[in-house]
């Protein structure tokens, strides 16, 4: 059976197909792409609607024709839009960017006979508000006959992600961003997924952070340049898009490029990673500050949960700096589309109800009973990267962050995350789900192979029984940014 798993946050829309488990194995999920990422934007342009990241690559042409708030509001007032002279309601824009985005699934999705929704902790919570939304949600998947079979909390659903590894029992806190605010949640792991507490840091949402990165560049690149990014709208709504590409390369790169095309000349400037930690520091600060204080209201503190950010929250830069400053000793991502793929899973074990009526809400989710595949858990953490071409050159030395380290006889221990301790070296990325692991480069019979240590068990690393040869690069995904470790050949 085929199910579908939707994450409906502001920020960016995620579609899942789960598939139901076989005997002996566990249920799967897979992020649909196309889609993606789809941002809740709706843009009226005089003649037509845009949705989504078409509407992105044109707000700054038709600022006053774009609606953002329209899912934060989502109710029957008026919103700013304009058709053929009446004002459309919040409820009419979110039911036309929600079939505007199941028309475009892939064929795939048109199967699924379980779907279940995953929603933010505003849509949920609030008593007459939160009826009225949930009711206008329902009323919408009704309308475009999806095949409802349950609403969830879109933090639980991110923690039941298949594709990684299902966190310790305990208390989780989650870092997330709405398009008008950053969320965090505060989750029980037990026999149940319970979110337990949430508040909200109002004005460090997805759209003041791209809007601040977006002026901080355009001022970077005036003083580089000599250029006025702002000259006209056009202009802005390129470097727009531009930043947006900037901010999703930070979460793997030290740095990122800035292209502008005017007329025939093409300018272009590097700005570092580290000195665009400096300029979000407000924002990293602000969300950090708020999750000390959110737990301290429970008795709790960020050295004594476990800290994930979600794909959204990644993008702001120096933010798990920020976090482990207050108190966290780790903090690790959950990957882009998790919560789609954490309901796509629950919705492999629900029933449709008869009537749209008795679809149930939940903030408290029991985790279906499946069996964890750890080597997926790691193939999505740990990659090789093998050198094309001839292999027989035995690597004597790793490249991390610059500084070549010879390969001694006794072996490399390498911790990702976490600190140091009696390890050769650290690596500044720990792995989502798995916490500050350690990896260890070892010679075997002539060659040079690849395991971990988690939790303090010695775990294979897929591919890492093949002999390594200079040349290759094993990545580790992680937070707060993807490290490289490249294994190379130095004679003297």
């Amino acid at each position: 059976m085929k199910t579908l798993g939707l994450e409906m946050i502001d920020a960016g829309f995620e579609v899942a197909v789960g598939r139901s488990p076989q005997s002996g194995h566990r249920a799967t999920a897979e992020r649909l792409v196309p889609p993606g990422t789809v941002p809740a934007l709706v843009l009226w342009d005089g003649s037509s609607m845009h949705f989504g990241q078409a509407a992105e690559a044109r707000r700054f042409l038709f600022p006053k024709q774009t609606s953002d708030v329209f899912w934060e509001e989502l109710s029957l007032a008026p919103s700013n839009l304009l058709q053929a002279g009446r004002q459309l309601s919040y409820s009419e824009l979110a039911y036309h960017f929600v079939r505007n985005l199941v028309d475009g699934l892939p064929g795939v999705a048109s199967e699924h006979e379980s779907l279940v929704v995953a929603v933010s902790p505003s849509v949920i919570d609030g008593g007459k508000r939160a009826e009225e939304r949930i009711g206008i949600l329902l009323g919408i998947c009704d309308d475009l006959e999806l095949k409802l079979s349950g609403v969830v909390d879109a933090t639980c659903a991110a923690l039941l992600d298949p594709e990684a590894a299902p966190p310790s029992r305990g208390t989780v806190l989650v870092v997330d961003l709405c398009l008008q605010a950053a969320t965090l949640s505060v989750v029980d792991l037990g026999a149940n997924i319970s979110r337990q507490a949430s508040s909200r840091i109002a004005g460090a949402g997805w759209m003041a952070v791209v809007e601040a990165a977006r002026r901080t560049l355009a001022d970077r690149f005036l003083r580089q340049t000599s250029f006025d990014v702002a000259a006209d709208r056009n202009m802005e709504q390129a470097f727009h898009l531009e930043t947006l590409a900037a901010l999703h390369t930070f979460t793997t790169q030290p740095e990122a490029w800035l292209r502008v095309v005017s007329g025939a000349r093409e300018r272009a400037i590097s700005v570092p990673r580290d000195g665009f930690v400096a300029d979000l520091r407000a924002y990293s600060e602000a969300i950090a500050q708020g999750a000390k204080e959110t737990l301290s209201r429970m008795g709790l503190s960020l050295s004594g949960v476990q800290v994930y950010l979600t794909a959204r929250a990644r993008h702001v830069c120096g933010l798990a700096k920020a976090l482990r400053a207050n108190g966290a000793i780790a903090v690790s991502v959950l990957t882009a589309g998790a919560a789609a793929r954490g309901a796509s899973v629950l919705a492999c074990h629900r029933q449709r109800p008869e009537s749209i009526e008795d679809v149930t809400v939940e903030s408290s989710i029991t985790p279906p009973d499946q069996t964890h595949d750890p080597m997926a858990s790691l193939q999505a953490v740990f990659a090789f990267k093998r050198h094309v071409g001839k292999r027989d050159s035995r690597p004597t030395h790793i490249v991390v962050d610059g500084l070549a380290h010879p390969l001694r006889p006794g072996g490399v221990r390498i911790a990702a995350g976490g600190s140091k301790g009696d390890r050769d070296l650290v690596v500044e990325s720990t792995p989502p789900g798995l916490g500050p692991c350690e990896i260890v480069l070892e010679d075997v019979e002539g060659h040079w192979s690849a395991a971990a240590t988690i939790s303090g068990q010695r775990v294979p690393l897929p591919g890492g029984d093949v002999a390594l040869a200079a040349g290759d690069v094993l990545e580790v995904h992680g937070s707060p940014a993807t490290a490289r470790v490249q294994f190379v050949r130095l004679v003297r």
